[in-house]
């Protein structure tokens, strides 16, 4: 999984008590979003005490995910938090400066070894965790308090890596009030949809989770708007009485409407001089049907005709108004959330600072002056999300830069405004600034300029699912930046190409970039990218079941500054994967070999994946008739399974002892 930039939306799902459809809401807008084909979706169950998002996908997901959720074999969120804390934990954890280097902490961890692929559409999912007989102790027994204690960039920069590789990431929250709840609706989303049936106790416990997670967001160092989406949940049509009753509320039967609270609610944390939920409301209510309430089924997908009045085109309804840029309320009130005002220390003294050289320089009469630190001023309010406030400033800087006829500084504007209205999810004024910028960078003969725009028009494409001009964009990039001499922009535009030939199932064509990739980022000392380029290689290598090409990249990546930057699950999984590759082969010695670098790599780690190491290995020996060995890896895998109580793992075991007892009588 490799970083495009492309800057995604997450959106947390929660209810304040379960039975809502919270997950059936999930569910269902995934599947809207994801049904073109082309915008790529993740799903993240963080609801880790009553999992159970990937059972709505049962038919949609590929077999041999299915059968690992099934068996319980599936890692997940909450083993690919232990590992980061494991991370942590050491003497050489260190916190990320920037995007950048958030990006290469998380692609290090081979984030793909915790998400599972579903058939024929772009929608992934991030499940709870490994559901064996470990896990409830696993979910008591984690601290998620503790972690963000220690690293409290770290569930927001989680997201954010996530968010640069899907253009929507959907979280599942737990119900109630808790450490997981609050991560889930404060640090972690863009959009908060709270989920809620009309009962004082779901609706009163859902207003006091908004006034929190809104709160929350206004005082903390994090300067996204934070957008609330009420969504009635499980509304009975046939009660009109009782419906509107709720709706509008009623004083003599002390029935809190949720419109009117809401409305207020909103108006009072967005500092809105109104609030309206009339048509929002009118759009947004996801009726009651008998037959959803038994089994796990998406409506969305399973409804032919999506008719006014099936369940389908009410989370279809609610889809558009979630991904559309602007609040629920109504035109007649604010379209948009203010932003909160810029504070912290550092930040406010660099505007203070650029303000006052502003004024100097126009009191100067400088336009160079003031072109450049109007500029600065743009790229502050960007770094901190503050978009419109961004863009006024770049278009003040255009016009300046076109004064004086510096076209280089115009067009070094002209690709901020392109990121801003990316950032906004406007794709066409987007793409309009990147190609102005890039006639006027190429007038210039500014090549290694040429080669960032190129890079940014491919990784808008890739965004917004034009994948095959995305690949022809990243080839311009990497031509530019030949040109220009310029190595980081070659090893970043293949390491995006290599992304898109992948996505393409070119996969021979993935390695071979992701290998030169690796190569240029190794000369210019680049380790972190030049470990992604290596994974990448060795995905794309796997994915054609060619292990001879696989392994010395494996080699490579581990022998990185001695292996400090990769990580032991990266590591232990890979190995795994070339073994079993190797079993499908009948290179059993070569699986062997593997399975025992495996076996010392999870010494250590995760008993239950050790147990899984020593039954292949043990499957491996077999083959290769030496049922004394097969019986010693079998017998220590049996022991950890019995340690652990895995009731399953352990009959497995038994079963092939009592097959090698059976044939060695013979």
């Amino acid at each position: 999984m490799t970083p495009n930039y492309q800057s995604g939306e997450v959106i947390t799902f929660y209810s304040f008590k379960g039975g809502t459809g919270r997950s059936m809401a999930v569910a269902n807008v995934a599947a809207v979003l994801s049904r073109n084909g082309q915008t790529r979706v993740l799903m993240i169950d963080w609801d880790i005490e009553a999992p159970g998002l990937d059972r709505f996908f049962d038919r949609q997901l590929a077999p041999e995910a299915s059968e690992r959720i099934r068996l319980g074999r599936q890692p997940g969120l909450l083993d690919l938090f232990a590992e980061i804390s494991q991370i942590l934990a050491g003497p050489e954890a260190q916190v990320p400066q920037s995007d950048d280097e958030s990006d290469q902490f998380f692609a290090g961890l081979h984030i793909d070894r915790f998400i599972v692929k579903m058939n024929e559409r772009p929608l992934d999912l991030l499940p709870a965790g490994a559901f064996d007989v470990t896990y409830s102790s696993r979910v008591q027994t984690f601290d998620w308090a503790s972690l963000y204690s220690r690293a409290p960039w770290l569930y927001s920069a989680f997201v954010g890596y996530l968010s640069r590789q899907y253009r929507y990431v959907l979280v599942d929250s737990r119900t109630g009030v808790s450490d997981v709840t609050g991560i889930c609706t404060t640090l972690v989303p863009d959009k908060l949809v709270v989920v809620f049936t009309p009962n004082r106790q779901s609706l009163l416990g859902a207003l006091d989770v908004v006034v929190r997670s809104v709160a929350y967001r206004k005082e903390s160092a994090d300067l996204r708007p934070l957008l609330v989406f009420p969504l009635p949940s499980r509304i009975e049509h046939a009660e009109d009485k009782l419906r509107v009753t709720w709706r509008r509320g009623n004083e003599a039967e002390a029935i809190p409407g949720y419109q009117p609270l809401f409305e207020a609610l909103l108006a009072e944390v967005y500092d809105l001089p109104e609030c309206k939920l009339e048509s929002y409301f009118n759009d947004v209510q996801v009726q009651y049907i008998p037959r959803y309430a038994y089994g796990e089924d998406i409506a969305v997908l399973d409804e032919g005709a999506s008719d006014r009045l099936s369940l389908a085109r009410s989370y279809e309804t609610f889809t558009a108004r979630l991904t559309a840029p602007k609040g629920p309320w109504d035109e007649t009130s604010l379209t948009e959330a203010p932003a909160p005002n810029l504070n912290g220390g550092e930040l406010k003294q660099a505007a203070q600072l650029f303000h006052e050289a502003l004024e100097r320089y126009i009191r100067a009469g400088d336009l160079a002056g003031q072109a450049s630190v109007l500029r600065r001023l743009g790229d502050l309010h960007f770094r901190f999300g503050h978009l419109d406030e961004s863009a006024g400033n770049y278009i003040q800087a255009r016009e300046l830069f076109q004064k004086i006829g510096d076209k280089h500084g115009e067009a070094t504007v002209l690709k901020s405004l392109g990121d801003a209205s990316k950032k906004q999810k406007d794709v066409p004024a987007s793409a309009a600034f990147y190609e102005t910028a890039l006639k006027l960078f190429e007038e210039k003969g500014a090549l290694r300029e040429m080669g960032e725009v190129w890079r940014a028009i491919g990784d808008l494409q890739q965004g917004d699912g034009d994948v095959v001009d995305a690949i022809q964009s990243y080839s311009e990039a990497y031509e530019a930046s030949v040109r220009a001499n310029d190595a980081r922009g070659r090893g970043l535009a293949r390491l995006a190409g290599a992304e898109v030939a992948s996505l393409l199932g070119k996969h021979n064509e993935a390695a071979r970039w992701s290998d030169e990739a690796a190569h240029v980022f190794h000369q210019i000392s680049d380790a972190p990218r030049q470990l992604t380029a290596l994974q990448q290689s060795f995905s794309a290598w796997m994915k054609q079941g060619d292990v001879n090409n696989a392994n010395p990249r494996f080699r490579q990546a581990i022998g990185i500054q001695g292996g400090a930057l990769v990580s032991k699950g990266w590591k232990g999984e890979a190995l795994v994967e070339m073994a079993e590759r190797l079993v499908r082969d009948t290179r059993y010695q070569e699986a062997v070999a593997m399975y025992k670098e495996a076996e010392a790599v999870y010494t250590d780690g995760p008993p239950g994946r050790l147990a899984a190491v020593l039954r292949g290995l043990g499957d491996a020996q077999v083959e290769l008739f030496k049922p004394n060995d097969a019986k010693a890896s079998y017998t220590r895998a049996l022991e950890i399974y019995r340690s652990i109580a895995d009731d399953q793992g352990h009959a497995a075991m038994l079963e092939r002892l009592g097959t090698l007892a059976f044939f060695g009588g013979h």
